[in-house]
């Protein structure tokens, strides 16, 4: 009779626990989604963007001030990708991005270095090819005591020791994240391309971004998996892009492209998605020819 007893307690106690366990998913579920509705929201127009300033024309970018932050600006990234191979002729894929978002657009008055509006987020992965193996991270930390930020002369933005510095005529790219760590140097081989209309980037009729990139970037350097050192060599892509808000209303998100082939071009392409299913008309791209020469793509230029 105890030993009923006990096993009937021991099934009830199991029910419960199932019972928690599927709360707790329906739960998480719904905390995923409202993750997911507010980041679209926080690139949306219908994001509060009032007093920051917007990318509504065509401006003349200067150097290096473009490097750095654009503060009055909601949001910007510096996006580092490359492929690469050691001497063995193995291949690695690497991934570096910096985020900055402002919180909002006042000016914090005060001298703690701990006040600020500023948060940067970064991207971190390696992709070791022949082992099939995908390392990646992310981190996240305020703009302020020394913790992240962005230099302009010269060049630096760091979270932590993730880094992408200039250093004597090139650009370093360093990032840790046990067992996998990087240390790059890179130099562009082909003139800054300004996309969409001289660096104006149109997402929608009503939002649009200020965007450049270096599309062919001569890269060598180390990296490290699980103690194991390589000497790599190949090339690199940086995407630089700063605005306001980046997505209408009726749109979900986007997809980004880019290729590098063994003649010397390249080819970026971006679909925006719409929430009907459907492909944004603009949705666009470009293809840089062997001599930097660059060419705007429409979207039936590809789809």
């Amino acid at each position: 009779m105890l030993k009923k007893v006990a096993k009937i307690k021991y099934l009830v106690i199991i029910l419960l626990i199932t019972i928690l366990a599927v709360i707790f998913y329906l739960n998480s579920g719904k905390k995923e989604q409202k993750i997911s509705s507010s980041v679209v929201s926080a690139l949306s127009e219908t994001n509060n963007t009032d007093n920051f300033d917007k990318a509504d024309k065509v401006r003349q970018f200067k150097f290096p001030e473009d490097s750095g932050a654009h503060t009055k600006f909601q949001t910007e990234w510096w996006y580092y990708t490359g492929n690469l191979e050691d001497q063995n002729k193995n291949h690695y894929g690497f991934q570096l991005t910096f985020f900055r978002r402002s919180l909002n657009a006042k000016l914090i008055q005060g001298q703690s270095k701990w006040r600020t509006n500023q948060l940067y987020f970064a991207h971190f992965t390696v992709s070791d090819i022949k082992n099939d193996k995908f390392y990646f991270n992310e981190r996240f930390s305020r703009g302020d005591s020394n913790l992240s930020g962005v230099k302009t002369k010269p060049f630096e933005v760091w979270l932590e020791d993730w880094s992408v510095k200039e250093e004597n005529g090139y650009i370093r790219i360093k990032a840790n994240n046990s067992p996998v760590f990087i240390d790059l140097k890179t130099q562009p081989l082909k003139p800054l391309v300004l996309e969409g209309d001289k660096g104006l980037s149109h997402k929608s009729a009503e939002n649009a971004s200020y965007y450049y990139s270096q599309t062919r970037l001569k890269t060598d350097g180390i990296i490290s998996i699980s103690d194991q050192k390589f000497n790599v060599t190949g090339i690199s892509w940086l995407d630089r892009e700063w605005s306001t808000s980046a997505l209408s209303k009726n749109q979900t998100g986007w997809d980004w492209f880019s290729l590098q082939s063994k003649d010397g071009r390249e080819i970026m392409i971006y679909q925006l998605r719409l929430k009907n299913g459907q492909i944004d008309p603009f949705s666009s791209g470009t293809l840089i020819e062997k001599n930097g020469q660059s060419i705007h793509l429409k979207k039936e230029d590809f789809l």
